[in-house]
């Protein structure tokens, strides 16, 4: 198979020195969306807290071998899912039982009624809430960890308007890290013994808390159920309190999009779209693939309303023009999806490469590894744009703060 060809290519300091600009001027709004690529993100020792979704996969489904009731419709749906040509993974995994569990009536597919595929699919969902319950992990230290780090750039950020952070992920780490830093947030919920969902605020709160970071869990959070009066409420951190009765978290499933149509997720969907669609709003993706048709529509919906926000999505993995992301990016150049060695960028491909030596005060390794270039080959300028890791990008952002501070000190240190 031929390799694709790629004629246009981009010098990553220039776009370093524009993201540069985005976060030091006080006039942008900016935000972040954050996927399952920033839990999955490993400590400053290496290690891992939450697997990524094929270990989990794998992890969860030995588990639910144990049980010998469910061994057939497990393999029978590993087959269905090999005939279809698509992944054995959750998503799939769950939407097949979910599809089974509809149309069974009073029969029965691979030794389970309806109640068995109910069955089933709880085991597996209170499975994900057991994997992604990484703050009841004893060895964790969240100062060690990624979002610590995104949390004390904000912290040290002094901005004119408050940060917003969008997640589909359930855990608790974004609560943690910016708890530790006693950094204060608002998350949609108001009250003191049970705390309640509260649209309104979610529409309000510049007003209410103009400074707070916002913190908008899109998918749900572990701890968050609804009561028996239908309210969406938070309990503690113990996941148990809420039980399995009126579970709302959206689980991966091709039921996610029906359900994200309900609330708290429309209020939380239409805040992301709102603070796309602002003028000066920048919103940076990390460690989310795209995979969710809501989110991405309603990224690209936003916009196309919009005169001058832009989202700046960045890859861990390499981007193939054949990917869903960059086919999106070169159809909406308001959206620029930087990976390893290529980037779409203004509606095009192309690669990522050095136009000439970098010059020592350039320090490109926070964000640029060059190639080994081998005895006697001619310089080529090519490498790996690292800031697709979110631990890299968070590094990247404090290096940034720290250098924009000493200079400011230095400047008043000399009476400028």
């Amino acid at each position: 198979m031929s390799e694709e060809k790629v004629t246009y290519s981009y010098d990553p300091r220039e776009y370093i020195r524009m993201l540069k600009q985005i976060l030091i001027s006080d006039s942008k709004k900016i935000g972040f969306l954050s996927g399952a690529g920033t839990s999955v993100s490993i400590n400053k020792e290496g290690e891992k807290f939450i697997s990524a979704m094929e270990e989990m996969t794998e992890t969860i489904i030995k588990e639910v071998k144990q049980s010998p009731k469910f061994i057939e419709v497990i393999k029978d749906i590993e087959d269905e899912l090999i005939k279809k040509k698509e992944k054995f993974q959750l998503e799939n995994i769950l939407s097949v039982i979910t599809q089974k569990a509809s149309v069974i009536g009073k029969g029965t597919l691979s030794g389970l009624d309806e109640s068995g595929f109910e069955e089933l699919k709880k085991n597996i969902e209170n499975q994900i809430k057991d994997s992604v319950s990484v703050h009841n992990n004893k060895n964790l230290k969240i100062e060690e960890t990624p979002h610590f780090d995104l949390a004390t750039w904000i912290v040290q950020a002094s901005r004119k308007y408050p940060i917003e952070i969008f997640t589909t992920n359930y855990d608790y780490l974004f609560e943690m890290a910016l708890e530790e830093h006693k950094a204060p947030y608002f998350d949609g919920f108001i009250g003191g013994y049970t705390p309640f969902f509260y649209p309104d605020a979610i529409e309000q709160d510049d007003k209410s808390v103009p400074k707070w970071t916002r913190l908008w869990k899109v998918h749900g959070s572990l701890g968050w159920k609804a009561d028996d009066k239908g309210m969406v409420v938070k309990g503690n951190k113990n996941v148990g309190e809420c039980g399995e009765e009126g579970d709302i978290m959206i689980y991966p499933s091709t039921l996610k999009y029906a359900h994200s149509k309900k609330q708290p997720y429309v209020s939380l969907i239409d805040r992301l779209k709102d603070f796309v669609k602002q003028e000066d709003s920048v919103l940076f993706v990390l460690g989310y693939s795209f995979g969710d048709q809501h989110i991405n529509e309603t990224i690209m919906s936003a916009l196309s309303k919009s005169r001058i926000s832009h989202v700046y999505a960045f890859k861990r993995s390499d981007l193939k023009e054949t990917d869903q992301v960059a086919k999106l990016a070169m159809s909406q150049k308001k959206l620029s999806v930087y990976g390893m060695r290529h980037a779409v960028i203004g509606g095009v491909y192309g690669e990522w490469r050095l136009r000439d030596q970098p010059q020592k005060e350039e320090d490109i390794k926070t964000y640029f590894e060059q190639d080994e270039v081998i005895l006697n080959e001619e310089f080529n300028g090519k490498g790996k744009f690292t800031l697709g890791a979110f631990e890299k990008y968070v590094k990247f952002l404090n290096v940034l703060s720290w250098n924009n501070s000493y200079k400011s000190e230095k400047s008043d240190n000399n009476g400028v």
